[in-house]
């Protein structure tokens, strides 16, 4: 099996595993960090040297810099009643990569709209595949 597709299929079958990756996640500075060479923890490589997407140090303390992480901390609610609502991925997706919403619009509250029309199509796809071999409903 193709790796992208086993993660989704598991994330469908499995609503509390859901799909393992950043960009599948509801808040992924709360999973994923990239540390630069001072120390310096981002939430991820994309935002290395941004000062306004700096969640702490590791001279600080890793544990205490990511407990108080406040990044993206309203992302979900804000794209449910906004960019995102009644969409039948959302679940899934949580409207995609803040860094990529905040590269198309300057604001990572946004959708990620370079893939939401693409993520929509396989999602769909998997799932009519899925739901013609009874794997759900």
């Amino acid at each position: 099996m193709i790796s992208p597709f086993e993660v989704i299929m598991e994330g469908l079958l499995n609503t509390n595993h859901r799909v393992p990756a950043c960009h599948w996640v509801d808040n992924c500075s709360k999973s994923f960090v990239a540390i630069d060479t001072k120390g310096n923890l981002y939430p991820c490589e994309h935002w290395v040297n941004n000062s306004d997407f700096l969640i702490g140090n590791i001279q600080n303390g890793l544990k205490n810099s990511l407990k108080n992480n406040r990044l993206f901390e309203n992302r979900v609610e804000l794209l449910k009643s906004s960019d995102c609502k009644n969409c039948d991925i959302f679940d899934l997706c949580y409207g995609g990569c803040p860094w990529n919403a905040w590269s198309l619009y300057n604001d990572c509250n946004k959708k990620d709209a370079s893939i939401c029309i693409g993520r929509k199509k396989l999602i769909k796809h998997i799932k009519d595949y899925m739901s013609n071999y009874g794997l759900i409903d």
